[in-house]
This record gives C-alpha cells, sequence and structure tokens, in this order.
C-alpha cells in the first residue's frame, strides 16, 4: 500500500474478497465527501503487517515518478520480498538493501567518466551507445534491457548499459580498450552485480580485443571480453556472451 500525499508505504494488505460496486458504504464512512457516485468500488482487504511509516517507495526499489504516474503497479517478487523485509520484519539475507528494476536499453542514462572534458565524454558516449545498439541487435534473439538501482541514502540512481535476461548476463560497454576504461568497467560491474539476484555472469563489451595484460585482469575478476569481429562479436568466454 502506498499512500501519494506523504510519499510512504504504510502497510501490506492482502485481498480477501472481490471487488463490489457499494457507493452508500463509501457514503456512510464520510457523508461530507460525498465521493459514493464518484468511488463506489469497495474490495475487502486484512492487514497482513504495518509500520511507522518510515518506509518509503524507493526504499524497496520503485521509482516514485512510476507510482504518480500509474496509480497502481506490479512488484517484482524481489521488490514484494524487500517490502516484507521492511515493513513486516522478515530476514531477507545478506544481499544490500537496494534492489535493481529493469528499464528499457533505449533509456539515455549513463555511468562514468568523472574526470575529463565534456566534449570527449560526448564523444565516448556516442560510440558507446553506437556499440550496444549494434550489440543488441547482433543478440536480436535475446531479450535485452538494463537495470537502474537506487541505492537508497540519498544516493543518485545508478545504471548499468546491458542486461541480457535470456541468459543472465551483465554487461558493461567501454568505447575504448585502454586501461583507464577497464578498471572502470571493473568497479561499475562489481557495483551493479551486488544488487542484482540471482548474481549474473559478467562481461565487458569493447571496440576491439584489449592487451593481454588486461584480459588477464578481467579474468581475474571472472569478468569475460566481448569485442568486435568481422561483421559481428567475439568473446574469451566460448561464445557464452555471443
Amino acid at each position: 500500500m502506498y499512500l501519494t500525499e506523504i510519499s510512504r508505504c504504510p502497510a501490506i494488505l492482502e485481498v480477501v474478497d472481490l471487488p463490489r460496486w457499494a457507493p452508500a458504504t463509501v457514503d456512510s464512512e464520510d457523508p461530507k465527501a460525498k465521493e459514493g457516485d464518484r468511488w463506489g468500488v469497495v474490495t475487502r482487504v486484512s492487514c497482513i503487517a504495518t509500520t511507522a511509516g518510515d518506509v518509503g517507495v524507493g526504499d524497496i526499489g520503485v521509482a516514485r515518478s512510476s507510482v504518480n504516474r500509474q496509480g497502481h503497479i506490479h512488484l517484482t517478487e524481489a521488490q514484494f520480498a524487500e517490502a516484507e523485509r521492511l515493513i513486516a520484519g522478515k530476514s531477507s539475507g545478506s544481499k544490500p538493501r537496494a534492489i535493481s528494476s529493469l528499464i528499457p536499453i533505449e533509456a539515455g542514462e549513463l555511468e562514468g567518466y568523472d574526470v575529463t572534458t565534456l566534449r570527449a565524454v560526448r564523444h565516448a558516449r556516442r560510440r558507446e551507445s553506437r556499440l550496444v545498439r549494434e550489440y543488441r541487435r547482433y543478440l536480436s534473439a535475446d531479450a535485452i534491457s538494463r537495470h537502474q538501482i537506487p541505492p537508497g541514502n540519498g544516493q543518485a540512481t545508478i545504471y548499468s548499459d546491458i542486461f541480457n535476461q535470456t541468459r543472465n548476463q551483465l554487461i558493461e560497454a567501454k568505447a575504448s580498450s585502454d586501461r583507464s576504461s577497464i578498471r572502470m568497467a571493473i568497479g561499475q560491474l562489481a557495483d551493479y552485480s551486488r544488487f542484482i539476484h540471482p548474481t549474473p555472469a559478467l562481461a565487458v563489451l569493447l571496440e576491439a580485443r584489449p592487451a593481454p595484460d588486461l584480459v588477464e585482469l578481467l579474468k581475474l575478476q571472472d569478468i569475460a571480453v566481448i569485442w568486435r569481429h568481422a561483421d559481428g562479436f567475439k568473446d574469451n568466454a566460448r561464445g557464452r556472451f555471443v
């Protein structure tokens, strides 16, 4: 249950009967409002758990804007499990509190490039976006999306580059195969994968295969390499990512 006025989730309710048209029942609760004719559908529910009102919709991994636009949304199993943990006090293991959610791969939010020129950032982002689009077309039979992850505690939402739902693979794209790009990709994949259940296989998507020592560095982190090859792509993981 989500209250728009205070942006909080105060309870978990269970629907126990079919909805029915009962405007008189609505009016009897608040005769002055006279909302029976407008909001006359009544549904019986049972309260499973309540909280003091300190649980926000973002705390369970749902973007507040999505609720405001739609009113009613379907929660994933992971989001409901987090709601149970926060509202009903049920244990949910040792994974981080934040819950990721899938969004279309076309969404424009990007991570990285904190220290560089604006022109270089834009150029790199264009190259990465093109690389992601072409890789997605190459895997046209797979369901490809990305994750948005709200870490909580007032931190900004973070976004992965590619998530292959069909194969449970998390992939970070980089415009360059140099050392700084590879090191950034390792950090981003380590950060994102903490919030994704079950834990995905990891890879970095590049324009060209990096130097052997960087391939070895990625291998030590259990991260595969995907790079352009002829008219398609190739990997060093026996084709698992291509």
